[in-house]
Order: C-alpha cells, then structure tokens, then sequence
C-alpha cells in the first residue's frame, strides 16, 4: 500500500520550527525547512546596477541547492505552498526569495502561495494562522531590498578603500561603523577625564536597628562638600568647635576624625506619604537582552540563540512538542487579549485578587514600532518555571524564568509603600533620613525589587537623638563608564540604531572585526608599560576557559583568542585608527543622527509611504561623491602611524653598527595589532603588542601522536611555542620539513590536551572518532582530518536526579560498542545522535541560478532550462 503524499507544503526556517509546526499540522501537510535565507547578492562582485536604477542580482546560496532540489520536488506536487517564515522583514524577505526561486524554476502558472505569520508557535496560533491566510507583503520586501543595497553599497564601497590605506581584511559598515564610533567616543571621553574632588558627610543613629542620614544643609543653606575645608566646617558644627584639618589616609587620600556619640539631634520634620510602584512592561528585544546580560552575563548572541529554541519549540512531559515563548524579535510592548486574560486568570488563581489591578495595564511603544507584533511572553501563563524545572537546559530555564516572571509581573497590580522622610538638626547642621516599609508587594512578589530599603524608627517632632558616629569621607567623581553589551544595545536602541533583529549581530560583528574588544589589547598595553618601567611582574596564569557545558573545555589555543578580560567594550587600536580615517570623509554617514533618519525612512518604505528606489539615490549620490574624494585625499595609515615614542626599535644591524633608536609604531596585519619599526622598510623589526619578543620553540620530550593514512604513528619530539594569542601548544619538529602538521593544545598546568579514541565510527571514512575540543566545546571528529572531515555531536547525559533535575552534560567519556558514558554519571552510557544525510549526497551540485530584478524573461528561461533538465536522461555512473 502506498502512502498518502501530503498536497500542502508549508516552508519555515528551521528544523525545529518544522517539527513542532508538523505536530500541530497533522499528515496532510509537508512542513519542511529552508535553512533561512535561499538567495543573496553574489559574494563575489557588487551586485547592483547603480546605472540602471539600483537593479540587483540575487544568487541562490550554494550550501542551499540540496534543500531548494527538494523544496521544488515537493512544491510542484503540492496544491498550495505556504510561506510561514517569522513574523518580521526578514521572514519577509526569507518568504519572498522562497517564493521567486520556486517560480523561476517551476514557472508562475504551477504555484500557488499564501503567506501565514504568527507569534507564537502553538496548536492554536498555528491553526488560527492557517485558516485565514494572506499574502506576501511587498513593502516589507521592499524595506529589506533596501536595507540590504544600502548595506551592499556602503560595505562594498568603503571596505577596498581601507584596505588601501590601512590594511587588508578590514569593513565598515552603515551600522557597525556607528557603533564602533560611540565605543571610540566613550573611550576617549574617559581618557580625557579629570576626576572632581568631593566629600560625603553622614551620621549613624542606633545600635541593632540602626539607620543612616546624610547631610543636607548648613545654616539652613544647601551646600555642597568639594573640599576638606567643607566636610571639616559641618563636623565642627555638631562638635560645637573646630575639629582637626584632615590628615593623609592609609589608603592614600584625606580623612577627617569622625565624631562619635555626637548630639543631640532634635528631629525637626517628619513627612510620611503613600507611593505606587507600578510594574515594567514585559520585554522586547533589547530589554530582554539588557536583562540577560545584567541577571546571567549572557551575551547578546547568546540571549537569541537561547530564545529562539524556546521559541521554536521544546519537548514538555505531556504536551510534547509546544512554542514556550512568542516571537522574540520585536520592539512592540503590546500584548493580545487573550494572552492578557489568561495571565489574569493565573494571578487570581495564584496570588489572590488584589493582585490584579483596577484595570488592565497598558504599555507605550516607542514611534515606528511594529504594533501588529507582540512583546515576549509565555505562551501559557500556568506553564510556569517550577513546572519545567528538569525540562529545560540551565540557559533555557534562566531566559524562560526571567521571562515568565517579567511578562506576570507587568499584568499585576502596583507596590504600595510609605515612605517616610526626616531631618535631624544639631545646632546649624541638618541632615536628612529616609525610609520605605511596604504595605503591599503587588508586582514585586513574582519580579522582586531592586534593592533593599531602609528602616525608619518612629519618631515625631521635637524627639532628641545622639548619634552613635558623625563622619565624613572623601570621593572623586567618577569617569563614564565603558559600555557593555546591555548598555551599548540601550545607547544604540534611544538613538534609532538598528532593530530587534540585528542588535546581536551589530555587536558580534564588532568584536569579530578586532574594532573592540574586552579588555586584551589594554592588557597587552600594560605588560609593555610595566616592562618598560623596569617591573619584573610574576608569571601569570589564566583559568581554564569554561564552556558552556561546564566542562574544563579549554579550546586549544589554535581556535582562538585568550580569555577576555572584562564584560565591558574597549576601544582598539585598530578601532580607533578605522573611525579617525572615515571621520573626516564620511562623518555625514558614520553618525547617530544619520542611521536613525535612515532606519526611519525603512520603516516608512516597509508601511508604503516612501519608494525604497528614491531612498537609495538619495544616499548613494553625496556617499559616491564623498568616496571619490576619499581616495584622493585620504592618506594612508602608515605615512603617520601611531608611535610608542617611549620604545625604541633597538635592533641591531646584522653587518654591525648601532643599534635602531627609531620608535616602534602601532601596525595592523590580517592577526591584529602588532610593533614595527617606524623606519620599515629600512628596518623590518617587529614585536607583539606587549613589547616582548616572540618565545623560541623549546624541543620537549613529548611525542606526536599524529597517524599517517596507514595508521603509522608519526613518534617525533615535538616543539611547544606559542601562538599569535599567547597561548602554548606542541608542535611537530616535522612541521618545518612539512611531513607532518600534529600538533596539541596545552592546559594550563602544560599537560597536552590529546584527543581521546573512542569506538563510534565515522560517518564518512569508518573509521573510529576522537573527542576534540574546539571553541564552542567538545565534540566527536575523524581523526584523518583533513583529508575526511565526518563528525558527530556528544549525546546529551539523560540521567535525572532524585529530584527531577536532568544531568544534560555532554557526554564526554569513551565506552563500549560505540557508545559514549558521563564523565559525572560514568555508569549512563549513550549512543552519538546520527548525522542527518541527504538521500542526494551523490547528486552532482548545481551551478546557483542568477537573476536580475530588471529582466522579465528570467523566469521564462529558468522554466525552459528546468523543463529540459527534466526530459534529459539521468547521468550514467562512473565505471
């Protein structure tokens, strides 16, 4: 009996969103994934007709011709293929280039599209979605054409010329350069800083419920403490007479002698009044991210990536299969009525009906926002963490909590409190307490509060206090702080810089390019200062790098650089060379002012109301101006680079004579940073960034264990050196005569980190896998690398607790019968998940279809060229 084909193929982006949609949709529908984007500009070539009207040429992606072979097999059976890609532009835009491909290879006539969105993946929405269908919205499409030209022609552009006057490798573009730029600014705003002087002056009353008061005024004036001579005239005013002058502190600063059992303080005012807290709204993108990052230390990436597999979908004991949250890629703070009902319905039910508010709250969107969209919420109020707790991975549960808790406690009823203030006067000082007790907790009881409050005694006017200790201290004003992931994603976000979607990658990509960093390169700048002061410092030994599977997976040191120094954003060399050499050219475009205007016009071709044709003319005329005086007038980085005028080369001619007194200067290659000679060529000396010269490889007595195609282990010493990054490894001594490349990261006790055998089989070769380690963890690799490149993931640990907590690790330890055991829970053992393979792998590749928007014949072409393919005999096999 043959099966039933499925007459509906419905066409999302991911696997997993095609899974847990599949179960809602039952057997009459083909749910299959695109793997995101189908087709882009040409990686190769600009791609764009600036003569013809902006006309482009989009390409299908090359890793994507087995998945559209398959997609288009499936659409020309289908009666109705339905686009159910995410519900923002570029799910629009994903929708669109699935729906040209599968025209021009199947013909206009044969197809018939609907386009279906929704928020959230569960049985309803989905079902909801596909009973009333719609279609592709053009002016999306065109706000994403747009987008992407202006990307293409800013990134395109720019980019050649940085490689001609800095160095290869580098970009820029209409976003990344900005915020680069508000990094850079910051960076110096703190260079520049000159810190204040100020003083602080507080009295301590009570022993066990003790309270504080800080002061205020001095005879009955406001005044403000900048100097000792300040702070000294209020505590010689409780004292009744002068006090000692400050004197040097241990610590290096100036103290006053405080005054102990000083007093009486008369309370001359008390005012008690009733305050409402009300509740935050739930999140959006960038506060979801913020609050990640300040809760957990998540980084941007991480916070969606996270999101996204709640979003797609996770197995409940249950229910199976279910969306956890909605769309997490928004900036909308509104909320349905249904969602909205549903968390009213928990709250009574949880907490009691004071808890719910007198009437719904309701929460503003900032202008421009998408308001068809919704704020991140749980799909199902009464799913709450606990109930999921041993379900959800550490990170999952940590975002899904931190959402739950967010999205209730906006549905919940203001925080009463009474907060009382007092001043206390001694003679012609007064100084002023406050306090807060809470009458009810409202929202605060699912969110919490911020911080605690302090407690207040009663008193009433005309009471006298002696105060257990009056004191004042010294301070400097502080300068601004560096920006982290969270704060640079609320600078970029009040400025009108980019949107939900493309806050993460506008900071990875930052950090990618080497124009910010954590705090290495300043480190690197340190070891040089100290070395050049003459200070010898201890050797240093950073901690292992923990992965994210809470192993000790210290990538080796060939996959990356060092361990970041700090969560904020510094400024590199390289940042700061970039920004100063575009700055004067194109000052105009790499500004906050400018890419807001330039978001805001999107936004008005995505509602209609701007020609995305006109948008781009508009900004390419003065930019293509500017780029040609640019590459007249701008000169190169090397003719005045940046010197370290406090470091001289030194180097020593090899035919004798003195040493080079030229100072060393800041360059870049395609590694980083790096000291050169400021009279290269005539002297090529170069050092790393730290001023140290580069360790000479030391003969250890290890031996690689490399293995040739005959299984011959190679047996030669091997050399420990030192990578670009610092970081150690062993080296064949084979290396240098090019018979063999092993080599082995080192811990940071020196111990080689040798991949383990274990007895699962290559999925290409047979042959049996080792456990490797890379950046992202451990995972299972072909030891004939790189001639065979099969690997496997490590099967996640079952085992659960007495208490219902899954294990989850990566199952890192060889066993039997190829299997892999827990290094925690030894006796649990599991098989490798099987790769997913093609039932074409042997099918040759097709060459990626090209196509200009300008040319109507394009789809006439593409349909004769398949309908030959099809009538044409298949290849025979090769003998």
């Amino acid at each position: 009996m043959t099966q039933a084909v499925a007459k509906q193929l419905v066409i999302v982006e991911s696997p997993a969103k095609a899974k847990t949609i599949g179960k809602f949709l039952g057997k009459g529908f083909a749910v299959k994934a695109s793997m995101g984007h189908v087709r882009d500009l040409p990686k190769s070539g600009l791609g764009i007709d600036v003569e013809q009207d902006f006309e482009t040429e989009w390409q299908e992606i090359g890793d994507r011709a087995k998945v559209l072979t398959d997609l288009r097999k499936r659409a020309q059976d289908a009666d109705t293929v339905y686009l159910a890609t995410d519900p923002d532009r570029e799910g629009e835009a994903i929708a669109w280039h699935l729906a040209e491909s599968l025209t021009e290879a199947l013909g206009p006539d044969q197809l018939e599209f609907k386009r279906v969105v929704f928020h959230e993946i569960t049985d309803s929405a989905i079902h909801e979605a596909f009973e009333q269908p719609g279609d592709l919205n053009g002016h999306a499409v065109d706000a994403y054409r747009a987008r992407r030209i202006l990307d293409r022609l800013m990134g395109y552009k720019l980019s050649p010329l940085l490689w001609k006057k800095l160095s290869r490798g580098l970009s820029a573009g209409r976003v990344q350069s900005v915020a680069v730029r508000l990094v850079v600014e910051r960076e110096r705003e703190i260079r520049a800083f000159v810190p204040d002087e100020y003083w602080k002056s507080e009295a301590r009353f009570g022993a066990e419920d003790s309270f504080s008061a800080a002061f205020k005024r001095l005879d009955g004036n406001k005044l403000e403490l900048k100097t000792s001579k300040d702070a000294r005239s209020v505590l010689s005013a409780v004292a009744g007479s002068e006090v000692p002058d400050a004197t040097a502190s241990e610590e290096g600063g100036l103290e006053l002698l405080p005054l102990t059992d000083a007093g009486p303080f008369t309370v001359s005012h008390v005012e008690s009044k009733d305050k409402l807290d009300r509740a935050r709204p739930p999140f959006i993108t960038s506060t979801l991210q913020q609050a990640a990052s300040s809760a957990h230390g998540f980084a941007a990436k991480r916070t969606m990536r996270t999101a996204q597999q709640l979003y797609e979908g996770m197995e409940v004991p249950g229910q199976g299969l279910v969306g956890l949250i909605t769309y997490m890629r928004t900036d909308s703070f509104n909320i349905s009525n249904l969602a909205r009902g549903a968390a009213a319905s928990f709250i009574e039910q949880a907490y009691g009906k004071p808890y719910l508010p007198a009437k719904p709250n309701a929460f503003r969107s900032k202008k421009g926002a998408q308001e068809a969209h919704e704020a991140i919420r749980p799909t199902d109020p009464a799913r709450t963490p606990e109930s999921l707790r041993g379900t959800l991975k550490p990170d999952q549960m940590k975002l899904y909590e931190l959402i739950w808790r967010r999205f209730m406690s906006s549905q919940m009823a203001p925080a009463q409190y009474q907060v009382t203030t007092v001043e206390l006067t001694c003679r012609k000082a007064a100084f002023e307490a406050s306090g807060r007790v809470t009458i009810f907790d409202g929202h605060t009881r699912v969110y919490g509060r911020d911080s605690g409050d302090q407690q207040l005694p009663a008193m009433t006017v005309g009471a006298e206090l002696t105060a257990s200790e009056v004191g004042a201290s010294q301070h400097f004003t502080s300068p601004p702080r560096r920006y982290t992931e969270a704060s640079l994603v609320r600078s970029l976000e009040k400025h009108g810089i980019g949107r939900p979607s493309t806050y993460a990658s506008i900071l990875s990509v930052i950090v990618d390019r080497g124009y910010v960093d954590h705090g290495e390169e300043a480190a690197d700048e340190e070891v040089r200062s100290r070395m050049l002061a003459g200070v010898k410092d201890p050797v240093a030994v950073e901690p292992a790098e923990v992965s994210e599977d809470g192993e000790d997976g210290e990538a080796p040191a060939e996959f990356g650089p060092r361990q970041r120094k700090s969560k904020a954003f510094y400024a590199t060399h390289l940042g700061e060379v970039v920004t100063d050499l575009l700055l004067p050219w194109f000052g105009n475009v790499i500004d906050t002012e400018f890419t807001a205007r330039m978001e805001g016009q999107l936004d008005a071709i995505a509602e209609g109301q701007l020609p995305w044709r006109k948008v781009i003319e508009d900004f390419y005329t003065p930019f293509a101006n500017d780029l040609d005086k640019a590459e007249d007038g701008m000169s190169p980085y090397w003719e005045k680079p940046l010197l370290v005028d406090e470091m001289p080369c030194g180097k020593v001619p090899e035919d004798g004579g003195p040493a080079c007194t030229a100072p060393m200067a800041i360059l870049f290659n395609r590694f980083g940073p790096y000291l050169g000679c400021s009279r290269y060529p005539d002297c090529k000396n170069t050092v790393s960034l730290t001023g140290m010269p580069k360790p000479e490889a030391v003969l250890t007595e290890h031996t690689c264990r490399d293995k040739n195609d005959k299984g011959a282990v190679c047996g030669r010493r091997m050399h420990k050196k030192v990578n670009r990054w610092g970081k150690p490894f062993l080296a064949c001594s084979g290396f240098a005569t090019k018979d063999c490349k092993g080599s082995v990261s080192l811990s940071v006790n020196d111990v080689p980190l040798w991949p383990v055998d274990t007895s699962v089989k290559c999925p290409d070769c047979e042959a049996l896998l080792q456990v490797k380690r890379s950046k992202r963890g451990k995972f299972l690799a072909c030891p004939r690398f790189p001639k065979c490149r099969g690997t496997r993931n490590l099967p996640n640990c079952p085992h659960t607790s007495r208490t219902g907590k899954l294990c989850g690790k990566p199952m890192t330890e060889p066993a039997a019968a190829g299997s892999m055991a827990c290094k925690t829970h030894p006796d649990v053992t599991a098989v490798p998940p099987e790769r997913k393979k093609d039932a074409d792998d042997a099918a040759p590749k097709k060459k990626a279809a090209k196509r200009t928007t300008r040319k109507k014949t394009t789809r006439k072409k593409a349909t004769k060229k398949t309908a030959a393919a099809k009538a044409a005999p298949p290849p025979k096999a090769a003998k």
